[in-house]
Order: C-alpha cells, then sequence, then structure tokens
C-alpha cells in the first residue's frame, strides 16, 4: 500500500507543480524512492530538490 501512496504523491506533486512551480524528475531514481519510503520519501525528494 505504502508504494502505491508514493507513486501517486509523486504524480501528484508533479501534476500540481503547474500550479506551483515544484516538480520532481519521473526517473528510476525518484520512482525506486517514492516506491520504497512512500509519502516520506517524496517528501524526502522534495527536500533534496530544495536544498541542492
Amino acid at each position: 500500500m505504502s508504494v502505491l501512496q508514493g507513486v501517486a504523491a509523486l504524480f501528484a506533486v508533479n501534476v500540481l507543480g503547474t500550479l506551483t512551480g515544484v516538480t520532481l524528475a519521473v526517473n528510476w531514481w525518484t520512482l525506486g524512492a517514492s516506491a520504497l519510503g512512500g509519502t516520506a520519501g517524496v517528501i524526502l525528494l522534495l527536500g533534496l530538490n530544495v536544498i541542492l
């Protein structure tokens, strides 16, 4: 269940990116992090996107 939530959160971030200006690239690394970490993994990716 967490895998589906993470992948759905990743795609939700990208869909809402047109409004917010914040997007994440969809590739094997981000899909893996969102699948393994769930929603927390997507939040981690967003944090890394802001820091780096």
